[in-house]
């Protein structure tokens, strides 16, 4: 019945939809009033509010157009019989009223409302186009599923998450840690000028992070900050804060980012990093996570299953394939396909490819539709590997995924570093991780209960237990210790701590701790050293020593641990969990936002971003010919006492510089003035250059070279069309010809 009611809710809206579009009401016409010979406009204002008439706009001959606020019998015979009015349009003077035409709710409704109009236009104009049919049925059925899983806290999607091992989780958080620091400590953001800013998504635009990406340091400041919140997420200080405050500072991040670029690169992951703090990353061994068993508290359980953190990036990277799927049809449709438009793009972007491959590509009509009907295939059916849990499936979609962005990097020189990171969810951390853990010896260590510092040496030894191979039992518990180590005696057991293997072997003493540490990865250097057998004797001598003083009831010597100390640690036991509602409607949110950037074409990065990047297409060779020619144009520029390698090697070392004068020099050599925007944006470079290089920069020679494809050769003519233009003083923006 839900499903039902869903589905007639969506009808419902549908059909009100459908009806604001067909033609029900009769509006009245604009009405036009010529005036009477000698009246001014004061007059003609005057007149028009005794009349009842609202001015809309004036035609070059004077006549009025207006809308009548009045339509009844009596104000219309007004408009017409009065004497500063001469003649009327849209007004049967017979019968004194207006014409009327019908019209559409919505058109009324755009009229009544011109703000409300403008928005549409902006924004909702384009969502009545028929490509979205398919992305209304996917908002439909993913409207119908996050309810069903709302009502059953994630049944269905609880069996597409993959089984995860706490210590799988934890060695996963330090890759995944570690691999996001590298990315942020080589990600280069500069200082960048206010002047010169890229300004076009919200974030960018906000004073604060203006300010920090023209500071020389800001940026730097925000990247250290992030890496040692990344560092501290790593090692398990607080696992989910600090990764909170990781995405938090990515987020600003990639906003200074936006100033100089699109950050297509770093949204996704930033969102990403946002979604993962639904992980329980607090159950896999770090410091935190030591710290609360050295204190002798339980390990705390999450209310998510722990297989979150490597259904969620790849998640989020299936919903943006198919957003870029969906652009790609929605823009140019088959066509798409079936031009091959992928050779386009490898053409377009070769110059900075690091093989020469997809030039070779692009001269094959049959390799470039099927790389072309490949790419669409794998990014809109990606988003499926939500519902497949087993690790070698989810490897062929790793396959599948890395191959989409190896062609991106290899064919076109795009290189996202944090979205290959998004891939490393893909690998079968579970199985592997687990074998090997499997392969450590587990030992029971018979410890004594009632003495405090033999159930804080356990807590000890259980906090550097990360693989959990130890499990700790009451040597004064008669009945637990004849389980483990049958026929030994309670005032033996007493004496010393006992360890025993898988096979049943017993060790006592310091060599109890020897075996045991060959379980305990972070004490393996330390049993090397203590086998050593001078560092061993004396060992052995120390700790008979200790033992023979310690005091079993009543309070420790060394005044930290007491009689009503934390009991021996527990094994903890894992249950299996579902689903807690804020993680639906997170992701839940995450999937209809990209459903809405995608149908409105919208896009705010860092967090709301639209997929169309290469999703178009030219409808022939020679089309594409042309627009390779002003892509590959390039302004070859000098002085009287600079060549244009040396000025080339210059502008680069000023932000932005060879953009805003490529600019500037296309409205100077098209014989346009420039806007107040680009002469502001070449005063800042100017400023920068003479501030670095101590000499003014003005009058630059220009010439432009072009470079055209060989689409029988497959290569790029070895030769540049060369072209004289002229002479541009950047001070004042004259161009000499």
């Amino acid at each position: 019945m839900a499903v039902v009611r869903r589905v007639g809710v969506v009808l419902i809206v549908a059909a009100a939809v459908v009806a604001t579009q067909l033609p029900l009401l009769p509006l009245p016409l604009p009405v036009y009033i010529r005036w009477a010979d000698g009246l001014d406009e004061a007059q003609k204002a005057n007149a028009a509010r005794q009349l009842r008439l609202r001015h809309v706009a004036t035609r070059d001959d004077g006549v009025w157009i207006a809308n009548a606020t009045d339509t009844s019998t009596n104000a219309i015979r007004a408009i017409v019989q009065d004497a500063r009015v001469a003649d009327t349009y849209n007004i049967d003077r017979g019968t004194f009223e207006a014409d009327r035409e019908w019209t559409t709710p919505a058109a009324w409704l755009g009229r009544t409302f011109p703000a409300v109009q403008a928005i549409y236009d902006d924004y909702l104009e384009g969502v009545r186009r028929p490509a979205l049919i398919p992305l209304v049925a996917l908002l439909v059925a993913a409207w119908i599923a996050f309810g069903r899983a709302l009502r059953r806290q994630g049944g269905w999607l609880l069996q597409g998450i993959p089984r995860l091992s706490t210590h799988a989780l934890a060695i996963f958080r330090l890759v995944y840690g570690a691999a996001m620091m590298r990315v942020i400590l080589y990600s280069d953001i500069g200082p960048m000028p206010l002047d010169v800013q890229r300004i076009e998504s919200w974030a960018a635009r906000t004073d604060l992070v203006r300010v920090i990406a023209a500071s020389a340091t800001g940026a730097w400041s925000i990247r250290m900050a992030l890496v040692g919140s990344l560092a501290l997420f790593a090692l398990g200080v607080v696992p989910r804060v600090t990764l909170a405050m990781s995405a938090a500072l990515l987020t600003v991040l990639a906003s200074v980012l936006g100033t100089h670029q699109s950050t297509h690169d770093f949204g996704l992951p930033t969102v990403a990093m946002w979604l993962m703090v639904l992980v329980p990353w607090h159950e896999g061994f770090g410091l935190s996570w030591m710290w609360r068993r050295w204190r002798g508290l339980p390990d705390r359980a999450g209310a998510n299953p722990r297989g979150l953190a490597l259904w969620l990036p790849p998640f989020a990277v299936g919903v943006a394939f198919l957003a870029a799927a969906f652009a790609k049809l929605d823009i140019s449709g088959m066509q798409w396909i079936t031009g091959g438009a992928i050779r386009y793009h490898f053409i377009a972007d070769a110059s900075a490819a690091p093989v020469s491959w997809g030039l070779s590509i692009a001269s094959s009509d049959a390799a470039a539709v099927a790389l072309s009907l490949g790419a669409i295939v794998v990014e809109a059916a990606f988003w499926t590997v939500m519902f497949v849990p087993h690790p070698l499936v989810r490897l062929a979609y790793a396959i599948a995924g890395v191959s989409i962005l190896a062609g991106f990097y290899l064919f076109q020189g795009v290189y996202w570093p944090a979205w290959w990171i998004l891939m490393l969810a893909l690998l079968p951390w579970s199985p592997v991780i687990d074998a090997i853990v499997a392969r450590l010896e587990r030992y029971d260590v018979l410890a004594d209960g009632e003495c405090p510092m033999c159930r804080r040496t356990a807590r000890v030894l259980h906090a550097l237990d990360w693989f959990d191979r130890l499990t700790f039992v009451d040597a004064s518990d008669d009945e637990a210790r004849e389980r483990v180590a049958p026929g030994l005696e309670r005032s033996a057991a007493l004496a010393e701590m006992y360890v025993i293997d898988e096979r049943g072997n017993r060790v006592a003493g310091y060599d109890g701790y020897l075996r045991l540490a060959a379980g305990i990865p972070l004490l393996w250097v330390p049993r090397l050293i203590g086998m050593l057998p001078p560092v061993a004797a004396a060992g052995r001598a120390i700790y008979r020593r200790v033992a023979e003083s310690r005091i079993r009831r009543g309070r420790c010597t060394d005044e930290v641990c007491a009689p009503d100390d934390a009991p021996l640690p527990r094994r903890h036991i894992d249950r299996p969990r579902l689903l807690s509602r804020a993680a639906i409607v997170v992701v839940a949110a995450f999937v209809f936002q990209q459903i809405g950037a995608s149908a409105l074409r919208f896009e705010s990065e860092p967090l709301v971003s639209n997929f169309p990047m290469y999703s178009f297409t030219w409808p022939s060779r020679e089309a594409f010919n042309d627009y390779l020619l002003e892509k590959t144009r390039y302004y070859e520029l000098s002085t009287e006492s600079l060549t244009s390698g040396e000025l080339t090697r210059r502008l680069r070392g000023v932000p932005k510089g060879p953009d805003v004068v490529d600019e500037a020099l296309d409205a100077a050599v098209a014989g346009k003035p420039w806007p107040a925007e680009t002469r502001a944006q070449v005063d800042a470079v100017r400023r920068e250059y003479q501030a670095r290089y101590g000499e003014p920069l003005g009058r630059v020679h220009v010439v432009r070279r072009e470079t055209s494809f060989d689409w029988t050769r497959g290569e790029f003519e070895s030769t540049a069309r060369t072209t004289r233009e002229g002479t541009v003083d950047l001070a004042s923006g004259t161009f000499t010809s």
